[in-house]
């Protein structure tokens, strides 16, 4: 006979993940826009931004 761990998962996180993350996201988007309207140099600070946004919506959805 098997036994299956059940786990609860916090549906709470995984929804702040997944708003924080859209946060992030464009928050790094609207960087990356003015970087370009401005002509100055990238700053990668905005592209940190987009990867981890993007990063914690993904892990917020798997969480759900």
């Amino acid at each position: 006979m098997e036994r299956f761990k059940v786990y609860k998962r916090k549906k709470g996180l995984a929804y702040f993940l997944i708003i924080f993350g859209g946060v992030l996201l464009i928050l790094g988007a609207g960087f990356l826009i003015k970087i370009f309207l401005d002509g100055s140099a990238i700053d990668w600070n905005s592209l940190t931004f987009i990867l981890q946004g993007s990063l914690f919506i993904v892990l917020g959805y798997l969480n759900l």
